[in-house]
């Protein structure tokens, strides 16, 4: 704790101060729920407003920190894809053997 007694005005002041950063599941839910777009969508738009939010409202963000931020990501996409490529194969062998559907009928 910090000491500091309870104040309706510091509540309001950070309710406003979050206002920006609370719009974040309002776009991604509304989007979908609303038909707008896909949840991948969703989180490109989401992700897409964060960094414009960032870089021209309180102007944290700058240009050069954003693409300081990329090249990190290239190591972690390798990954992914490195996970992902035996999980299709194992995905396409169980279908293409009709799993799914012999799971369904019980046998």
């Amino acid at each position: 704790m910090s000491g500091e007694r309870f104040s309706v005005r510091r509540v309001l002041r950070a309710l406003r101060d979050a206002t920006l950063g609370l719009v974040v599941p309002l776009i991604i839910i509304g989007g979908i729920l609303g038909g707008v777009f896909t949840p991948t969508e969703a989180g490109a738009v989401a992700a897409a407003y964060g960094v414009l939010v960032g870089m021209f409202v309180p102007r944290t963000l700058s240009l050069s920190d954003l693409k300081k931020s990329l090249p990190g990501r290239r190591q972690d996409e390798r990954g992914i894809y490195l996970l992902s490529a035996p999980l299709n194969v194992v995905s396409w062998i169980l279908v293409r053997n009709q799993c799914p559907e012999s799971s369904r009928n019980g046998r």
